[in-house]
């Protein structure tokens, strides 16, 4: 079916948008905690439904393709039709959530990639670069020097392999500050959620990221939620069961989730690295003042 004459129904398409590693998956199951209202804590392995933008799965079940037949571009130049086709099986007044770690892009036609027309909002998470680069290393198994060229890198991306079928499409990340650029200046409406505000004053955040998608939940709805989706409650999930969504060469997925751990890691030609790229973003949201990181 061809979509792309027909207009959605609804804005129905909520982005729950991120680069890897910065608070995205917490949100997620606490959303799903959230949305289940149970008294038990909600399965890591077995969450509300947030599947991520980027599942090939999908994308060939959606659009009645086989996408090994097609390259990266070719692809994207389909994505759009794939994200109108959810929009359009939404049904009218519900809203649906996706993950993605995509930046917000064009692809070779010029087109957006992510339609705006069919996107409600998006929730962007965002971490402290430096921070970001440590754990980016672990959950990708790679040295800390090489998570930053990836963060510093305009070409960089996921899945982009030529020769083999990874279970997610390409994903165009660019530099760390050319991902949050494309987000915060999309022509999407988002609310920016930084990851240490999430920490350090955990209630108001959640609370205004709710009330930003449109839930309809009460403080002590949204508390529950925070209590079941606590650190030390998903760590030991994760230990006592796994998680699917951990990279298979790391050795946990929720390994520490502190602020500043960075400190522990890094040396100072790696931060200088991280500041001489991304010193303008980082300024504007607080992680650089008078060219000293603040967290």
């Amino acid at each position: 079916m061809n979509f792309s004459d027909r207009e959605s129904e609804n804005r129905n398409i909520i982005w729950l948008a991120s680069y890897p590693k910065s608070g995205n998956t917490w949100f997620r199951i606490f959303l799903s905690n959230l949305l289940a209202g149970k008294n038990a804590e909600a399965d890591i392995n077995s969450l509300h439904s947030t599947p991520i933008a980027s599942c090939r799965t999908m994308f060939e079940n959606a659009l009645g393709v086989e996408s090994s037949s097609f390259s990266h571009d070719e692809i994207d130049l389909m994505r759009p039709e794939f994200y109108r086709s959810i929009a359009f099986e939404t049904a009218p007044g519900e809203k649906t959530w996706h993950k993605i770690h995509d930046a917000f892009t064009k692809n070779l036609n010029g087109e957006w990639i992510f339609p705006p027309e069919i996107a409600f909002c998006a929730l962007y998470f965002l971490r402290n670069p430096m921070d970001v680069a440590v754990s980016a290393a672990n959950h990708f198994a790679c040295s800390i020097d090489k998570s930053i060229a990836n963060m510093n890198n305009p070409q960089f991306a996921l899945a982009a392999s030529q020769h083999t079928l990874p279970a997610q499409l390409r994903q165009i990340l660019l530099t760390w500050s050319g991902h949050v650029r494309s987000w915060i200046d999309s022509p999407v409406r988002v609310l920016v959620v930084r990851y240490e505000d999430m920490k350090f004053d955990t209630f108001n955040t959640f609370r205004k990221a709710v009330e930003f998608i449109g839930l309809d939940k009460s403080g002590e709805e949204i508390k529950d939620a925070i209590r079941k989706s606590s650190f030390d409650v998903l760590q030991k999930q994760e230990i006592r069961n796994g998680f699917k969504e951990k990279s298979p060469k790391a050795e946990l997925f929720f390994r520490k989730g502190k602020v500043g751990d960075w400190h522990n890691h890094l040396n100072a030609s790696q931060v200088d690295a991280l500041i001489n790229c991304h010193s303008e973003l980082m300024k504007l949201f607080g992680y650089l003042e008078n060219g000293k990181p603040t967290y």
